[in-house]
Order: C-alpha cells, then sequence, then structure tokens
C-alpha cells in the first residue's frame, strides 16, 4: 500500500504546472474556517505538527520531476517506490512519531486529505530491509490488526482522540533496519566525497540510476566540485540523496573559492591593521 494526497491533481497542479519538469513553489488555500484544518488541528495534542507534515508532504510531491501525481514515493506516481518511514523523516525533517500520528489521521474519515492505495511495486515483505534485494524497501505499511495499532501508538487526550483510535486503521507499520549492509564500491566512491545524510536512501537512489562506469566519474568529479565550493565549505550543503535526485551532477556547481567567506573576511581584516 502506498499513500496517496487524493485529488493532487486538482488542488495543486494546473495545465501550467503539470508541464514543469520541477516546481519550485506550490500554493495552498488561505481558507482558516477550513472544516477539515480545524479538525486537524484542535483534534490532537499534536494538531499543529500533523499539519506541519501535510503540509510537508505536498512540498515533497511537487518539487518531484514532472508526472508527478500525489504519491508519496520516489517519483510522486503510482509505479514509483515507496518510501519508508525512515526515508519520509529524512526528507521533511520531522520524527517519525510525529508522521506517524499525522499519517493515521489525514486518512482518516474525519480529516480524509491523504488515502492508501495499492502499490504497483509492492516491495518484499520478509521483514529484511535488504539494499541488495529484488525491491527497495518498503514504505510504511497499513496494519489492519486493531489491537496490534493500539499497542504500536495510542492517541490520548481529547474524546475526539479516542475516537479516531477506535476507528482508524490507517497506522503504519515501521520496517525493521536489521543488520549493517555492505554498499557496492561504485556507490562508496562517490558516498566518501560527501557522506552527508542517510546512506540508505541516498543508496537507493545512486541503484534507480545506475549509472555506468563513464556516468559515475562524471558523478564524483561534480560532486567533488560542488564539495570545494565555498557554499559547501560553509556548511550549505545538500545530503547526497538529495543531490541525486536533482540530478546534481548535471548543474554548475557554487562558485568555488580557494578560501571561505570566513578566511577572506579574515584576511581583509588584517590588510587593513584592524586586527592589530
Amino acid at each position: 500500500m502506498i499513500y496517496h494526497i487524493k485529488d493532487y491533481q486538482e488542488h495543486f497542479e494546473d495545465k501550467t504546472t503539470a508541464e514543469y519538469a520541477r516546481r519550485g513553489k506550490v500554493a495552498f488555500t488561505n481558507r482558516l474556517d477550513n472544516i477539515h484544518r480545524k479538525r486537524l488541528i484542535k483534534g490532537h495534542r499534536n494538531g499543529p505538527a500533523h499539519l506541519a507534515v501535510w503540509f510537508s508532504l505536498v512540498q515533497y510531491v511537487s518539487s518531484l520531476p514532472k508526472k508527478r501525481d500525489g504519491f508519496i514515493t520516489d517519483n510522486g506516481r503510482k509505479d514509483g517506490i515507496p518510501l519508508t518511514l525512515d526515508e519520509l523523516s529524512d526528507q521533511i525533517c520531522i520524527k517519525k512519531k510525529i508522521i506517524i500520528e499525522s499519517l493515521a489521521r489525514l486518512c482518516s474519515k474525519e480529516i480524509g486529505w491523504l488515502e492508501q492505495i495499492d502499490s504497483e511495486n509492492e516491495p518484499v515483505t520478509d521483514g529484511s530491509d535488504d539494499i541488495n534485494s529484488d525491491h527497495a524497501p518498503s514504505a510504511p505499511q497499513v496494519d489492519t490488526d486493531h489491537s496490534r495499532l493500539l499497542d504500536t501508538i495510542t492517541l490520548k487526550g481529547s474524546e475526539s482522540d479516542k475516537s479516531l483510535s477506535a476507528n482508524n486503521k490507517s497506522l503504519p507499520k515501521i520496517v525493521p533496519t536489521g543488520k549493517k549492509q555492505k554498499y557496492p564500491d561504485n556507490f562508496e566512491s562517490l558516498w566518501v566525497i560527501h557522506p552527508k545524510g542517510s546512506k540508505k536512501p541516498a543508496y537507493k537512489k545512486f541503484r534507480a540510476i545506475d549509472p555506468g562506469s563513464d556516468l559515475l566519474s562524471v558523478m564524483c568529479d561534480s560532486l567533488q566540485g560542488f564539495k570545494e565550493s565555498e557554499q559547501w565549505r560553509n556548511g550549505y550543503s545538500q545530503h547526497l540523496s538529495t543531490w541525486l535526485n536533482e540530478d546534481g551532477w548535471e548543474n554548475a556547481p557554487p562558485e568555488s573559492q580557494e578560501k571561505s567567506t570566513t578566511e577572506l573576511v579574515a584576511q581583509a581584516r588584517k590588510e587593513q591593521g584592524l586586527d592589530d
């Protein structure tokens, strides 16, 4: 099963934006009196955080390449690979516990902004998380066993929380991490240049690209250029998974300088006698 933003095309795309290779922004309604919005915020002690998850999910999907269709997958489409809970948390920078609560509520009848649909790319469900398996790790899966749902998380607080806990069966499982995996040498040659972010989603994207030796050489040279740029040296760098997802090797790195901004300022102060 995969999560899908209901009526995504109607609410968040139009004929013009649908043709964009990638979108830089997405519009949201400014109706503060929307009943579903009020339910989401007021119906749980973490309601505002759940709204932040909703915004982040729409932002994530809208940032994906052309032909995105509202699915929480690696390409925004039904035929994409569902994101695991770890990957989703890494993408939107929100704690997994909050995401779990949010997915359950957003799929509920009370809110109804998300739905779950059978995946065309069902992952292996043997409980393993082997990066060398034929399928990528599963996205958070629905557990229809109500007793297990309550064992996993209990929504406390208001009566609406209790009603939601009793009626909603869309709480996802967390895919077990398993033992430490050994990654292929061609991926490690890229990772060692810029080991930032979670390694597993970076490898997952790398495997989808499946670069040959020539492309890998281009990617390594390009990534090294990004790493040596002033912007990245000052800490404003992307996770490797994001860089790969955005085809970073096809873009020019920020203008590189031999010294960082801090070093240049210090040099200028010294030349002007300000440090004496």
